[in-house]
């Protein structure tokens, strides 16, 4: 991988990250009750609000560069 290509990467993967708990501000934000939305925030999985979590990592891209 050339350098450029990393730091490119680097710049999209460092994007991605900071948005991450925006994203999930606005999906509980959709939630009718505060309790449902404690009980989502809360959790580290999809278990506890179903759609919260997965939607907020779905198209993510991947976890490492590219080899």
């Amino acid at each position: 991988m050339k350098s450029d290509e990393l730091r490119r990467w680097i710049a999209n993967r460092f994007h991605h990250q900071r948005h991450i708990p925006v994203k999930d501000a606005l999906i509980l934000a959709e939630f009718d009750g505060p309790a449902l939305r404690r009980a989502c925030a809360g959790s580290r999985t999809t278990a506890g609000c179903g759609t919260a979590r997965a939607a907020s990592s779905a198209g993510c891209g991947p976890a490492r560069p590219p080899a």
